[in-house]
């Protein structure tokens, strides 16, 4: 799993995309497309030309870029509507070269079985052009490890499969990921390195060092290493307000997973 680490551009949120690119190059060589400046490089209104630069520049760093977020707001629509745009994600995706595209589910526990029939239109869609769909916990519809394990289940594992962000369990729900990533370990694709801290206040942050909240990290590998999970491991958020400080920590994170997983 160690040659599979990387980071989204997240921690480095504070940066436009080509200066976080130059930043997160520092430390990974893969990486994971999030919001830059509010910003998204790709998204489901970009076109295939916008996805191919955005990874050019990556490459233009020496970053190979791994995963982006995909997202379909026409569920609320219809099914097929973000049926539509989860396969304009997936047709970016394989445009760019990029093997992966990620979603979070959606809030309203209303749309659940559109979001469902959505991703069962569009998975084998993405099969079709080497590309996965992943799924990965966010609070509402996708709160459990078992609600997640019930999509997996549903859609099929062809050009679909879940991504493990133990952070979210916490920040959502304060649920043990410990526990949640047992019904869905078999089914990852993917993991969102993310922990997640209680502040004095009661308020969740996940803007915080990996290991040094509440997610049992040893514990969450090890039920992954067990399943024969082999797939891309991306740091979404690190400690530090400044892109220095960030790059340290960014270090300090990496040599700190090597070391967990060498330990399993």
């Amino acid at each position: 799993m160690v040659d599979l680490l990387g980071a989204f551009t997240r921690p480095w949120g504070m940066l436009d995309y080509e200066e976080a690119l130059a930043h997160l190059a520092r430390v990974f060589r893969l990486g994971g497309l999030m919001r830059n400046k509010k910003k998204l490089p790709i998204s489901h209104e970009s076109s295939r030309e916008q996805a191919q630069a955005a990874v050019e520049a990556a490459r233009g760093h020496g970053v190979e870029i791994v995963c982006f977020l995909a997202s379909a707001p026409a569920i609320a629509q219809s099914a097929e509507a973000g049926a539509e745009q989860f396969k304009h994600c997936v047709d970016l995706a394989a445009a760019a070269g990029i093997p992966h595209v990620l979603t979070t589910g959606v809030n309203d526990g209303a749309l659940r079985g559109a979001y469902a029939k959505a991703l069962q239109i569009a998975a084998p869609y993405a099969a079709e052009k080497g590309v996965v769909i992943g799924l990965k916990p966010h609070g509402g519809v996708t709160r459990t490890g078992l609600e997640c394990r019930r999509f997996a289940e549903e859609v099929g594992l062809a050009g679909f499969g879940l991504w493990f962000d133990p952070g979210n369990f916490v920040f959502y729900d304060r649920l043990d990921p410990a526990e949640e990533v047992k019904p869905m370990a078999e089914y990852c694709v993917g993991v969102c390195l993310k922990d997640c801290a209680i502040k004095p206040d009661g308020k969740p942050d996940v803007m915080i060092q990996p290991g040094t909240g509440r997610v049992d990290f040893p514990a969450c590998l090890r039920a992954l290493k067990d399943a024969e999970f082999r797939g891309p491991m991306l740091f979404e958020c690190l400690g530090g307000a400044e892109p220095e400080e960030i790059d340290a920590n960014a270090r300090r994170a990496r040599s700190w997973i090597e070391s967990t997983l060498a330990a399993l």
